[in-house]
């Protein structure tokens, strides 16, 4: 029999013939009649060893003798983020089956996501080796699309016919995905209607950590849960995480916990139009490569809670530990599901060689208005033609240097900023490659306290909005004219019947850079 018992895709039809349970125990049974090792074996993680200064004799005993660790001479030494693991239960489990430590494949520079309950791949360097004392886990496996969650993926869910596909109608015309942790795959008595586990398939023992415990079916879910799991589980939050569909040419790194760095290109919504519907192929997208019209719009885009729409969440359900966990029932999946939401989501940097900044974000409209933009005059704010940008949003931002911090705006062009033949905007100085002081304007907070706003040559700080024109009439202060307070002193200006203010000396002056509304 072809594939193995994890692979759902034939079982379909087994089940819908009231062959479930004969199905089932078929792909629990079959072994490959190559009895040459395999490279990859499945595992299910048992614990996470996050920090190893915390083991002790007491968790080396217990490791010993009651999860009966079969390398545990390595078990002092092993690095973080290694792992307590046993191989998958197979009917045909022998005694070199055991619990094993396994070290992580990647260094720690790039740490990979393990939890009680999900299955790793492990690996060995020479898998013929009789003994195998150093084993190495690599990630998480890949489950079908209605199993699979980046925050945590239950894999014996694959043989959950609740949540196959395509059985609606055989099931009483419902669809209910039973958002649970059994042992092992389920099957309908074709009798009663009642839902049981084919023993066969469960995937791990029925007391897989030591505590006396014998209901096999709940082995994953005594894992796992906060009061009576393992030790990593109680550290783990369990929540529900959009999933993010990427375009093809995206890297995207995704976190368990709806953190999200996508090394892609301009996007403020789906990842295609996908409005065009062919008769006989169904859905196709439209070749929109960008939110921007042409090619280089390349973005990155780092973001930390998606989601935060009923649209872009998605169903969230409550599955049989009183977690909250997103909703694989395609019956009920939403269009807009995990797409980014400049507006809504809660905290993002954007690095884009070219977009739509201000439109995306909904501050065009706030720049205009503050603007008081003259008929005629460039919209500040307009970005049709996309620019480079890069934006903060999130509730609250804090900006915190042990020195100087500088903003700097390198142009003074009295319009809308000129872009070369690339569509980029060039520094003003010789031959672009040097900044003119004539053509920047800057504010700078300094190590000493002092804040510096510092316009360009033929500009002016305007404090009240764009439309300031009231002129500040001040008295010259001499240098380092400040009280023990580090307040400004200055002689009072002399106001005389008839009298001319603002010409310089005791009868004050007019500041020349600063206007005030």
């Amino acid at each position: 029999m072809p594939g193995n018992r994890f692979d759902a895709r034939n079982i379909v039809q087994h089940i819908a013939e009231g062959r479930g349970e004969e199905a089932l125990k078929e792909r629990a049974t079959y072994r490959n009649p190559d009895p040459a090792h395999p490279t990859f074996v499945r595992f299910v993680v048992l614990d996470v060893i996050a920090d190893p200064t915390v083991i002790d004799s007491k968790k080396l005993s217990y490791w010993e003798n009651t999860l009966k660790v079969a390398n545990i001479q390595i078990a002092t030494v092993a690095p973080r983020n290694s792992i307590i693991a046993r191989p998958v239960m197979r009917s045909t489990s022998g005694a070199s089956d055991k619990v094993m430590v396994l070290y992580p494949f990647c260094p720690p520079s790039i740490s990979m996501p393990a939890k009680p309950g999900e299955h790793v791949w492990g690996m060995f360097e020479d898998p013929g080796a009789k003994v195998n004392e150093i084993g190495y886990w690599l990630w998480k496996v890949v489950q079908p699309d209605f199993v699979e969650d980046v925050n945590y993926t239950h894999a014996d869910r694959s043989l959950d016919p609740s949540f196959l596909p395509g059985l609606v109608d055989v099931f009483e015309g419902t669809a209910d995905p039973k958002y649970e942790f059994h042992n092992g795959g389920q099957v309908k008595d074709m009798t009663s209607g009642t839902p049981y586990t084919i023993a066969e398939t469960s995937t791990l023992p029925a007391d897989p950590l030591g505590q006396g415990v014998t209901d096999a079916d709940k082995a994953y879910e005594l894992l796992i849960a906060s009061d009576t799991g393992a030790e990593a589980a109680r550290v783990a939050q369990y929540e529900p995480v959009p999933r993010y569909r990427k375009r093809p040419q995206d890297t995207a790194f995704e976190g368990s916990n709806n953190t999200l760095i996508v090394l892609g290109t301009d996007r403020s919504g789906p990842w295609a139009d996908t409005s065009n519907v062919d008769p006989n192929q169904g859905t196709i997208p439209a070749p929109v490569k960008t939110d921007t019209a042409g090619p280089g719009a390349g973005a990155i885009d780092i973001v930390a809670g998606r989601g935060q729409t009923a649209d872009t969440l998605g169903k969230a359900v409550q599955n049989s530990l009183n977690n909250k966990e997103l909703g694989k029932d395609k019956q009920n999946l939403s269009p807009k599901e995990g797409d980014p939401d400049p507006i809504n989501d809660r905290s993002r940097i954007l690095i884009a060689q070219k977009t739509k900044g201000d439109t995306n974000f909904g501050t065009a409209s706030v720049i205009a208005a503050q603007g008081n933009i003259a008929p005629g005059a460039p919209n500040p704010a307009d970005d049709s033609d996309g620019y480079g940008y890069v934006v903060v949003k999130t509730d609250k931002i804090r900006l915190i240097a042990r020195s100087d911090v500088v903003i700097m705006v390198t142009q003074d062009t009295g319009g809308s900023p000129p872009k070369d033949a690339n569509g980029n905007l060039a520094d003003p100085g010789t031959g672009g490659a040097s900044l003119s002081p004539d053509h920047c304007a800057s504010i700078i907070v300094r190590a000493n306290g002092d804040i510096i706003f510092t316009p360009s040559k033929k500009g002016v700080v305007k404090l009240g909005g764009d439309g300031a024109n009231l002129a500040v009439l001040c008295q010259m202060a001499a240098t380092g004219a400040t009280d023990e307070s580090g307040n400004v002193t200055a002689p009072p200006i002399i106001d005389t019947m008839f009298g001319s203010q603002g010409g310089g000396g005791v009868a004050g002056q007019f500041a020349t850079k600063v206007l005030l509304k």
